[in-house]
This record gives structure tokens, C-alpha cells and sequence, in this order.
């Protein structure tokens, strides 16, 4: 065994340098006394002389220990740096760096990562379309459906996660029983009842089987949240079936529609005589005539249309429907009111004045010629007074008559046909009443026909002449 000489330590046979103080150890000695050239004795390579074990002090042998070890640490240090300029001293080779084995450890551990990562986000995402339920209810083309969540699987499935017993989601009278599992239990009957689908259609109560159906479905991310749940799958189409067949039964069948008055103010009149309906099953409407004050409608022209609804329950019942609800009328050929001298053809002329002619002259005896010279219509100007004569037909006539204070007196008069019409055919119709009582003529004579008008006028009428009447 050698030992350095400079601090003593023991160097293996192969070291160049001492491991502990780095001196070169190559003038080293061995553990056996020996002597120098001087003669002095040497032991573990430090020299001593013979009086150091035969009695000397301890602090002499201390200070030569001291002097000899700053000698030997000088050496060392002035061997240190000549060891690289003059190749005495060399350090072991480092070995080759594996960069593969390297990249293939960091990559095991990356995945390992990934892996336990995708482990938890899976066991935490939740699809939640996979516990919507829906449920379709009435019949076909009359149906409708709506979504809830199945919230006893849901339930079961997230305390499974959790490590949570039925208990724990159910019994809440035993909180003592639960211990740290309570907040979690009710943290998941919170998120479980925060979950509201919706189907989204706009035909609802209209469905018809494999007509398809969207559901939407909101939550509260709260709580997700603090349950660490993903949450995916917020829309699902569903389609409709399990509707049962439905027998449609037709109201307007047996009913049919009639006209009372005419035009301008025709009213529909819905005839049920026929039918299973009665008249207060159905009304009518249109935003093309005009109502009066009672609510009463009056189409005023040709071609109108008008809306008849079964007001009766159309929803299903015991297996069957009414359909259609409302049916869409057009005013066709019908009796039109005389609104304008103009739609008088001279047939009609010569019939009204004959008869107003010899209404007059039944009415008096001082009458001893009439003149015919014109027609003129006087419309009502509001549907109100549609009972009062909304259309009259006024016949002008020039008259010659006798008077108590002189003869041969020259005037103007007329006689009213109240609501004269035109009917489909073309031929004219008027309703002069028994005996002509619904005619009517001013118990005086005009000074012109100026003067006629405008009491017309003042009564509340539209008036249109012929244009050959003047004064």
C-alpha cells in the first residue's frame, strides 16, 4: 500500500495523484521504516528524527508536523498547475452522452402524463344527450313532445365516479352518516337538477310521425365546475313516432254560405240546417269589409274575401279531430247595391220612373204633368245605417201642378226607392214594400234641383247625379 507524503492518505497502486489533497504521489513510500539519503529515518512517508518517540515534546513534534505538511501542500499546488503544460497530470474521459436514450425516456414520461391526463378528462366528460329522454304524446299530425333528463342514471353514474352509495344521493336525514360525502352528494342533485331540455319546433301540438324534433339543453357550468365535469352533447335530434292515427272530421261539410242584402253591404249567412253545427259554431270575419258599431260585418264589393271559423274544439279527442278550422270564402256573382246613376241601363231608368210616376200620382191630385229627368244615388256614409236605408235611388222628376192660391205652378220633386239593387242576372231589384210604403217623396216642390240636392246632402248622404240634372 503506498501513502501520500504529503498528507499521508492511502493511494491505490494505479493513482497518479493523491484523491485527497492532489500532491503527486509518485515519490510516495511505502508503509516500512527506511531511510533517506541524509540518513534520517522516514515512516508513512513523513521523516522524523529518533528523539521525536523517545521523549520529545508534543508541540516540537506538532511544528514539524505543521512545517512539513505547508511544504508538502506547496508542492502540490505548483505540481497542479505544471500537470497540464507538461502532461503529468490527466483527468478520467467522460463517457458519450446517449441522446436517444434520453428523447425516449422523456417521450414515456410525456405519454405517461398524456395518459393519465386523458384518463381523468374521460372518467370527468360527461355527454349529456345520453340521458335525454323524450316523449311524444296525441296523434298523428296533431302531436306534440317534450324532454327530460333521466336523472336517476345520471345520478347513479356521477356517484359511481365519485365513490358515492345510494345513500349518500338520497338519505339526507342522517347527515352524521354521510360525513365528508354530503357537500358532494348534494353538489351532484344540484347540477342533476339544474339540466332543463327543450325541444325547439315550431309545430308543436302539429307534429306528425317522422317529422324530427331538435332538443337543447342548458345546465348550470357551476356546478360543473366544481364537480370538474366536461360537459358535451347540448343538442339532439330526436324523431317523432308512436302518434296514433286520427280520423279528421270535415265542419264545413254540410254547411254552406249564403248572402243577405247587397253590395255594398252584403252580410254572409252560414246556413247549418244540414249539418251537426249550429250557426253560433261558426263566425266570420275579413279585414276587407267594414263592421259596424254591433260588430257585424259588410262586404262592400266583388271578388272580397272573407274567413269562416269553426269556433268549436279542434284539439283531439277520443280519436278524432275537426279540420279544417277556418275556410276562405270570395264574393262572387251576387246582388249589388245601385251606388251610381251610371250602373242604370235606360231599361232600369224606364222601370223606376213608371213606378215613381205613378206613385206620385196616387199621392195627389194637383199634379198635372211629371217630366222624368234624372236618377241620383244617395249612399249612406257609415255601415251603421245600414237598417235605415244605407242606398237609396232617388227618381227626379220636373212637375206642372195646381196649388190652393194658383194653377199651373212649375216645380221639382223626386220619389226615394230605398236599397235598389242589381241582381246576378242583371235585372233589377227593389223592395217598395205593400202598397209602395217604403216609398217616400218631400210633401213640397223644389224651386230647383240645387235646393233637392243639398237637403240630400244635409241628411247624411253621398251623393252622385246623373249629369243632366241642373237647376
Amino acid at each position: 500500500m503506498k501513502y501520500c507524503r504529503n498528507c499521508g492518505a492511502p493511494v491505490a497502486p494505479e493513482n497518479k495523484f493523491c484523491k485527497k489533497c492532489g500532491a503527486p504521489v509518485n515519490r510516495s513510500v511505502t508503509g516500512s521504516q527506511g531511510t533517506d539519503n541524509k540518513g534520517q529515518n522516514q515512516v508513512d512517508g513523513l521523516p522524523y528524527q529518533a528523539g521525536l518517540n523517545s521523549g520529545q515534546s508534543s508541540a516540537q513534534t506538532r511544528q514539524y508536523g505543521t512545517q512539513a505538511f505547508g511544504q508538502g501542500s506547496q508542492n502540490a499546488g505548483q505540481a497542479f498547475a505544471q500537470a497540464p503544460q507538461n502532461g503529468s497530470f490527466a483527468t478520467a474521459a467522460a463517457k458519450p452522452v446517449n441522446k436517444k436514450l434520453i428523447i425516449a425516456v422523456v417521450a414515456a414520461v410525456c405519454a405517461a402524463v398524456v395518459l393519465i391526463l386523458g384518463i381523468h378528462f374521460y372518467r370527468h366528460t360527461y355527454i349529456i344527450s345520453d340521458f335525454v329522454k323524450v316523449k311524444c304524446e296525441g296523434y298523428d299530425k296533431y302531436g306534440s313532445a317534450w324532454a327530460y333528463i333521466d336523472q336517476d342514471k345520471l345520478s347513479r353514474k356521477l356517484s359511481k365516479l365519485y365513490g358515492l352509495s345510494d345513500k349518500d344521493l338520497e338519505d339526507y336525514s342522517d347527515l352524521a352518516s354521510l360525513g365528508g360525502d354530503f357537500k358532494k352528494a348534494m353538489l351532484i342533485e344540484s347540477f342533476v337538477d339544474s339540466i332543463e331540455p327543450e325541444v325547439k319546433t315550431k309545430a308543436q301540438g302539429k307534429l306528425a310521425n317522422s317529422d324530427e324534433v331538435v332538443v337543447k339543453v342548458k345546465y348550470s357550468k357551476a356546478y360543473a365546475k366544481k364537480l370538474g365535469l366536461h360537459i358535451f352533447g347540448l343538442k339532439k335530434a330526436v324523431t317523432v313516432n308512436g302518434l296514433s292515427a286520427v280520423d279528421v272530421i270535415d265542419p264545413f261539410e254540410d254547411v254552406s254560405i249564403s248572402y243577405a242584402g247587397a253590395l255594398p253591404y252584403l252580410t254572409p249567412v252560414i246556413d247549418t240546417d244540414d249539418s251537426d253545427f249550429n250557426n253560433y259554431d261558426f263566425s266570420v270575419s275579413s279585414d276587407q269589409g267594414v263592421t259596424d258599431s254591433d260588430g257585424r260585418l259588410y262586404l262592400t264589393k266583388k271578388g272580397q274575401e272573407f274567413t269562416v271559423t269553426f269556433e268549436g274544439d279542434t284539439s283531439p279527442s277520443h280519436g278524432h279531430v275537426y279540420s279544417p278550422a277556418k275556410k276562405t270564402f270570395k264574393v262572387g256573382k251576387t246582388d249589388t247595391l245601385v251606388t251610381d246613376p251610371t250602373e242604370l241601363n235606360a231599361s232600369d231608368r224606364k222601370q223606376l220612373a213608371g213606378h215613381a210616376s205613378k206613385y206620385l200620382r196616387d199621392q195627389s191630385d194637383d199634379i198635372k204633368s211629371l217630366k222624368f229627368i234624372g236618377c241620383v244615388t244617395a249612399v249612406a256614409n257609415s255601415a251603421d245605417d245600414i237598417n235605415d236605408y244605407p242606398e237609396e235611388c232617388i227618381v227626379l222628376f220636373k212637375a206642372k201642378y195646381d196649388d190652393w192660391f194658383a194653377d199651373d205652378l212649375t216645380g221639382y220633386t223626386y220619389v226615394e226607392f230605398p236599397n235598389v239593387a242589381k241582381q246576378s242576372d242583371g235585372s233589377l231589384w227593389y223592395n217598395s214594400g205593400q202598397d209602395d210604403s217604403r216609398l217616400q217623396s218631400p210633401y213640397d216642390y223644389y224651386s230647383s234641383t240645387d235646393n233637392l240636392l243639398n237637403d240630400l246632402i244635409t241628411a247624411g248622404y253621398e251623393i252622385k247625379a246623373d249629369s243632366s240634372i241642373s237647376s
